[in-house]
């Protein structure tokens, strides 16, 4: 029987398909708030590609219903300046 390729939304990610959206995205820009920019991950692919596939794997694999471990973050609130005493003098982070 020949095999049928299933390109469904919930398969899991391939390394093709990860290389395919670094090699798509913009170079000088960075996807997300930690400031590493296409030309990061083009460049040192070789030495991340099996961190990152880890971390979308068990992305993955929390489509089994265990979505609670994504929507969990612990805020904390840093001072801006000594001796803070208000909200507005606290810088709130999660993390």
């Amino acid at each position: 029987l020949p095999r049928i390729q299933n390109d469904g939304l919930d398969n899991p990610f391939s390394e093709e398909e990860l290389w395919e959206a670094i090699k798509a995205s913009p170079a000088e820009k960075a996807p997300g708030p930690d400031g590493f920019s296409g030309t990061f991950f083009r460049a040192c692919w070789g030495t991340i590609k099996m961190d990152v596939m880890a971390a979308f794997d068990h992305f993955y694999s929390l489509a089994t219903g265990n979505f609670s471990d994504l929507n969990r973050a612990m805020i904390i609130l840093l001072p801006k300046k000594d001796g803070a005493t208000t909200v507005s003098d606290f810088r709130p982070i999660s993390l």
